[in-house]
């Protein structure tokens, strides 16, 4: 899977599909989205999750940049691996380790706000309740990265259209008809717990394939030209070993999918 070298002006869109195991990643029947790494040479491939719940997982990504990595399998893309030189995002910070990237980026207080700085419109749009706005907490820290950030109760894990809802306000934003270079970000709820209404390993399959049909949906409202990385924040239990749900380590918790191309260059 090949990163772009030449990242000025390409929109940037990322989502988090919440919760999704890598097993289930493989197991799913996913046409779109197979579609989509077809077309782009893209494809799962298996790391290992910045945090064990939603909040650290993307304060990891939106403030350092970090992706999940994987430097326990020798096939594992070399940006996966953390030893590499060449990052796929790099924040400029006074401590920062001196490392390439992918997406260079200006001194900034976070990554988000570094490609604000180089004229992005950047749009966050949230899903589960991490990212719930009457929080004060959610919303003095989601503020702090995106110029534009959404979150409705209807987007969250209890809706089971959740996701639906979410595309629908998004056509609404006039993303695709926009001018400037977007940084777009988009939190998926359907396939946390309780998937749907049933919150099994075949549940969160289930609520995947459920997702993978509205995909299309979504893309259509985004800009053509951009950047794309699909990720799974963290997984989740379904009764292995005896535990349920996230937000401590297990293999199962930590071993997501991860996945990126680059559209219309």
């Amino acid at each position: 899977m090949k990163l772009p070298e030449h990242t000025y002006g390409l929109s940037v869109i990322i989502v988090t599909i919440d919760s999704l195991r890598w097993d289930v990643s493989q197991e799913a029947f996913t046409p779109n989205l197979n579609a989509m790494f077809d077309q782009h040479d893209a494809r799962w491939v298996r790391a290992y999750a910045q945090g064990t719940y939603t909040l650290p997982a993307h304060v990891a990504l939106f403030q350092g940049g970090h992706i999940p990595l994987n430097v326990l399998d020798n096939d594992a893309p070399p940006v996966l691996r953390y030893d590499e030189d060449k990052t796929m995002f790099r924040v400029t910070l006074n401590w920062t380790r001196n490392k390439q990237s992918h997406f260079p980026l200006p001194e900034a207080a976070n990554m988000v706000k570094a490609f604000e700085r180089l004229g992005y419109r950047t749009v966050g749009v949230g899903g589960v309740h991490w990212f719930d706005l009457r929080f004060e907490t959610s919303r003095s820290l989601w503020s702090n990265y995106f110029s534009e950030f959404y979150w409705q109760p209807n987007f969250s894990e209890e809706n089971p259209d959740g996701f639906k809802e979410q595309i629908a306000f998004v056509a609404g934003l006039g993303l695709r008809r926009e001018i400037r270079p977007l940084f777009f970000f988009l939190n998926i709820s359907t396939t946390h717990t309780p998937c749907r209404g049933e919150a099994t390993v075949q549940g969160q399959r289930k609520a995947l394939e459920w997702v993978d049909r509205l995909m299309p949906s979504l893309f259509a409202h985004l800009p053509e030209r951009a950047f794309v990385l699909l990720l799974s924040d963290h997984g989740t239990l379904f009764g292995d070993d005896g535990l349920r749900h996230h937000g401590f380590y297990h293999p199962k918790v930590m071993e997501v999918p991860i996945a990126w191309f680059t559209m219309g260059i």
